[in-house]
């Protein structure tokens, strides 16, 4: 009887390292999916595209050599469709945001991948608008091991949609576009949108109030894109 129950519980116990095995493929195979994610070009309004380019590395923003091939398809669609407005919004994982860094690592990414493109499209009339946007767009919420960290850890190449981001991320999208476009006259009213989400962020504001702020500076750069 004692064998019999001391086969019992070893049988379990391998079940439980099966399950455990087959978990952690799973999880493997899915990053391995994930990180091999083509350009998503839908039509000429649409391209979305999240590269996984960055090891976690606080000091440096290089990318992984197996993506350079993939650069290739985006330049083209770029240079096809040069009168968009373009996006390159660089993301770090949770625990980034722990470092203490003299510089925004999501915007040194963002400038790095922005950069490589403009050097291969070679056509200076093509906006491409770096952004850093921290932890505040997630592809996975509250991760918790690497793998999701790693897809948490990414730079964003995308055509601008005004509603793909909501709260404090939209705002920090439009502000990088106005930025960009505003002439050098006018960094008085860039300086007061600044101090508007200043405001917002010490009151912790709900997302609704971020959105209006959004959608009040949207309006301000699309008369400089006319």
């Amino acid at each position: 009887m004692l064998n019999n129950k001391h086969t019992f519980k070893r049988l379990k116990s391998i079940r439980k390292l099966i399950a455990v095995g087959l978990t952690t493929i799973l999880w493997a195979l899915s990053a391995q999916a994930v990180c091999a994610q083509e350009p998503q070009f839908m039509n000429s309004d649409s391209l979305v595209w999240d590269t996984y380019f960055f090891d976690f590395m606080p000091t440096n923003g290089k990318h992984r050599l197996e993506y350079e091939s993939q650069i290739e398809e985006i330049v083209e669609f770029i240079t096809e469709y040069p009168d968009k407005l373009y996006l390159v919004t660089g993301h770090i994982d949770e625990r980034g945001k722990e470092l203490c860094l003299a510089k925004d690592l999501s915007l040194v990414r963002a400038i790095y991948i922005r950069n490589w493109i403009k050097s291969e499209c070679k056509n200076d009339s093509i906006t491409i608008v770096p952004i850093g946007l921290n932890c505040l767009s997630p592809y996975i919420k509250n991760a918790t091991n690497e793998v999701e960290h790693e897809q948490n850890r990414r730079a964003t190449i995308e055509i601008y949609n005004p509603h793909r981001y909501k709260g404090e991320a939209a705002v920090k999208v439009e502000l990088a576009i106005y930025r960009a476009l505003m002439p050098v006259l006018e960094y008085s009213k860039l300086d007061s949108f600044y101090h508007e989400l200043h405001k917002l962020d010490m009151n912790q504001s709900k997302s609704g109030k971020y959105d209006q702020l959004a959608a009040k500076i949207r309006k301000e750069w699309k008369k400089l894109r006319k």
